[in-house]
């Protein structure tokens, strides 16, 4: 577990990153894309310390509701929900890089909180 754990996080954090370099390169719809990976990733990282796998965009929908419930931070969900629609827009390029700017840092602030759950699972905080 602790690889595939390690292995979600450093995608999670290529993505971001990669992200930045495409909003800076006014590619909108790659950096999208490049979000919605980093959320998921997220996600993803944080079940399988719950010993859970997520494979498919309907399991990633319902745990990240179901996280958001059980630690009390709707922000979680509401960053899933926009980092869905980043992935949408990848295909259908209708967003300004003006609003995936703003989605970005609404993305990064609930990643950095994926990752402290993941920090934080050893010793069973959630």
């Amino acid at each position: 577990m602790r690889e595939r754990l390690q292995l979600y996080q450093e995608q999670a954090l290529h993505y971001i990153h990669n992200a930045s370099l495409a909003l800076q390169e006014g590619d909108v719809e790659k950096a999208s894309e490049f979000l919605w990976g980093s959320m998921a990733e997220s996600l993803k990282a944080v079940a399988a310390c719950k010993g859970q796998l997520l494979r498919t965009h309907q399991e990633l929908r319902i745990f990240a509701r179901g996280l958001a419930r059980e630690i009390k931070e709707p922000g979680i969900e509401e960053a899933y929900s926009r980092a869905e629609k980043l992935h949408a827009n990848f295909y259908e390029s209708f967003l300004e890089p003006e609003d995936l700017a703003l989605d970005m840092e609404r993305i990064r602030e609930a990643v950095r909180r994926l990752f402290e759950l993941v920090e934080t699972s050893e010793s069973a905080v959630f």
